[in-house]
């Protein structure tokens, strides 16, 4: 079968030989060698149907590594990966990020379950700790909570202290509750946040990533983060040039 002719003199035994040229023309090495093989076999039979002339082999073959190209550039962008850093991984790409985890997050099956059950353990608390949840959730600190219900800080706090204990006795029912995180919403109720980072990068949306610290979230500046990995890579090349 491999002497059949398929379109201007070419047979399959020629499709096979330049789907493997292509195969080994790319350098991406984004999937595996079988699947690389189809996709550029694919190319090359379609740029061979659609050829008004007889096309070079060179020509098909280009054909079929862009084709493989088109496909591992695809799959960066359904997973997010960033191109333009050496990290390589899935979600990545600031861009990404924004959208998926900010912009348009969508509950999964276990997230719409947890905010039900979110819900209905609030409703079994007391009147008092439930509104202090709710002040706080709203207003975003312990501060400013304390102030829209009219109390201290000192009583806001132990409110919100009692809530979370007896929230947290309920979710992990019937088992033991973890130890209780302290709230770190915010660094000082005096110093302003910070919006860049000390080389000058605004933190941003999509220039902000959150690491978990020993002291709660800490803010990376994804900008610095390209700069550095940059300079590694021109420091392992001048190495390795040495």
């Amino acid at each position: 079968m491999s002497d059949i002719e398929v379109r201007h003199a070419y047979t399959l035994a020629d499709l096979d030989r330049m789907a493997k040229a292509a195969v080994v023309a790319d350098r991406s090495l984004a999937s595996n060698i079988h699947l690389r093989y189809d996709i550029a076999w694919s190319a090359i039979a379609l740029a061979l149907a659609e050829a008004d002339e007889p096309p070079l082999p060179q020509a098909l073959v280009r054909a079929g590594w862009q084709a493989i190209y088109a496909d591992v550039r695809q799959g960066w962008k359904l997973y997010g990966v960033a191109r333009d850093t050496g990290e390589r991984t899935v979600g990545s790409s600031p861009r990404f990020a924004a959208y998926w985890r900010h912009t348009h997050e969508v509950p999964s099956e276990e997230g719409l379950i947890e905010r039900i059950a979110v819900c209905q353990i609030l409703d079994t608390l007391p009147v008092v700790y439930r509104d202090a949840v709710l002040a706080l959730a709203t207003h975003g600190t312990l501060h400013a909570a304390a102030r829209a219900l009219g109390i201290s800080d000192v009583a806001m706090k132990g409110r919100i202290t009692t809530a979370k204990r007896r929230f947290a006795a309920r979710w992990y029912a019937p088992e033991a509750p973890p130890r209780l995180r302290i709230d770190r919403r915010v660094g000082s109720y005096t110093a302003v946040l910070a919006t860049h980072c000390a080389h000058g990068h605004e933190f941003t949306l999509e220039n902000t990533r959150w690491d978990r610290g020993r002291r709660g979230r800490v803010r990376r500046c994804r900008a610095c983060e390209r700069i550095r990995s940059a300079e590694r890579r021109a420091a392992r090349q001048d190495g390795s040039a040495a």
